[in-house]
């Protein structure tokens, strides 16, 4: 992706950037059927991992930049998909969300492995389903999220130090 070339390449912000880029490229190649991991769960983490690296970008974002950090939530919040990123970062590492917290996306989620098979792939991946049924596969929610902080980051360009 190209949404960091206004970084220095040894700013943090570029680190946490490219190593969210490192985890998107393993969960596509996951997807594509052309790498698996040693089981099903495995698989599953790794797009677990990639949500959690996603949703802290915000924490980079406000320690490395100048945008405002109640900026950054808002924007967060109003992102259905990075919404949805918060509340898996937030449920898989508290094992839920606490009673008195609520869920940015207004969803309880529920998470599951789970695999598609096209043709000769076999494609392992996360099956997400949100408290009215609707239910989603965590690349296409992944693609959302790289695309949202893309625009974001780009529409806050840094300033030349």
């Amino acid at each position: 992706m190209t949404w960091m070339g206004h970084q220095p390449k040894d700013s943090g912000l570029n680190f946490c950037t490219a190593r969210i880029e490192r985890w998107y490229e393993r969960i596509c190649e996951l997807d594509s059927g052309e790498r698996h991991g040693t089981s099903i769960e495995m698989d599953a983490d790794e797009f677990v991992v990639f949500f959690m690296f996603c949703y802290h970008l915000k924490d980079c974002i406000i320690k490395e930049t100048d945008i405002p950090s109640n900026e950054v939530e808002t924007f967060i919040t109003q992102t259905p998909s990075l919404a949805l990123c918060a509340d898996i970062a937030n449920g898989t590492k508290h094992f839920g969300i606490d009673e008195g917290r609520s869920f940015r996306s207004r969803n309880d989620l529920r998470m599951r492995p789970c695999v598609r098979l096209e043709g000769d792939k076999v494609r392992p991946g996360l099956l997400i389903t949100k408290n009215d049924g609707t239910q989603l596969h965590a690349i296409d929610l992944a693609r959302e999220c790289m695309e949202k902080w893309v625009e974001f980051l780009t529409s806050h360009p840094q300033k030349e130090v």
